[in-house]
């Protein structure tokens, strides 16, 4: 499995090299004027935010956003000194997911992760470490890693600017706020281990299973089967 989080950190620390090889894999030339366009636009829109603070009842709109600048630089600590902090949002996921499911859905689970780790010792496999490996399943899977991977360079590539920095904090806290809204259990839970601010990076997959999960007239069975689909199609 890819190790994201060395990854990101390289990105943080303005590897040009890396980036630079990056750019060419996947074509970024013109796709990086475009990112840097709308980074420059998102940057615009949330700096006339602040003229909030100048009208008088948006007190509170100014504290938010002033908040979530505060919890973006939290976000990039995280990243740059968490072991994987990909695999910790995955992972934090399922830990929710697996608490309300029952006994017999959970040795379904274990015995579906087991097929997946064959070469894990048997007695690995326990509640404790259920989400961990489901996390590691998931983030295994071609979709999820590409979606990452290019989340991440767009997310941390070349920043020309402060206006255009800024517009990565805003697609940011877009993304935060959006999934705040459609799961505020996760949100806060990502919000508790000061990374919610870096939801954007797995938002595009992750956002997909949520919905998948929340859809099932049974969420317990949904979640077999997004387990069982990702295990059969690796």
């Amino acid at each position: 499995m890819d190790n994201y989080s060395s990854y990101l950190k390289l990105k943080i620390k303005s590897d040009r090299k890396l980036a630079s090889i990056l750019d060419k894999a996947v074509n970024q030339v013109g796709q990086n004027l475009y990112d840097m366009a709308n980074d420059a636009l998102a940057g615009a829109e949330r700096a006339t935010w602040y003229l909030s603070c100048l009208t008088p009842g948006y007190a509170d709109v100014c504290r938010e956003q002033s908040h979530e600048d505060i919890r973006y630089f939290y976000g990039l600590y995280q990243a740059a000194h968490r072991e994987d902090v990909i695999l910790d949002m995955v992972e934090i996921y399922f830990k929710k997911e697996i608490v309300q499911i029952s006994d017999s859905a959970e040795q379904s689970l274990l015995a579906s992760v087991a097929q997946y780790f064959a070469d894990i010792a048997s007695e690995r496999f326990n509640k404790q470490t259920l989400a961990y490996f489901l996390a590691i399943i998931v983030l295994s899977s071609r979709n999820f890693k590409e979606a990452v991977v290019k989340a991440i360079t767009k997310s941390m590539g070349t920043v020309i600017g402060a206006v255009s920095f800024y517009g990565k904090v805003q697609n940011a806290a877009l993304s935060a706020r959006k999934l705040k809204r459609l799961h505020p259990e996760y949100y806060w839970e990502l919000y508790n281990n000061k990374i919610e601010m870096l939801y954007h990076l797995i938002e595009s997959e992750m956002s997909k299973i949520i919905y998948f999960i929340m859809s099932g007239s049974n969420d317990e069975e949904e979640l077999l089967f997004l387990i069982r689909e990702l295990v059969r199609n690796k």
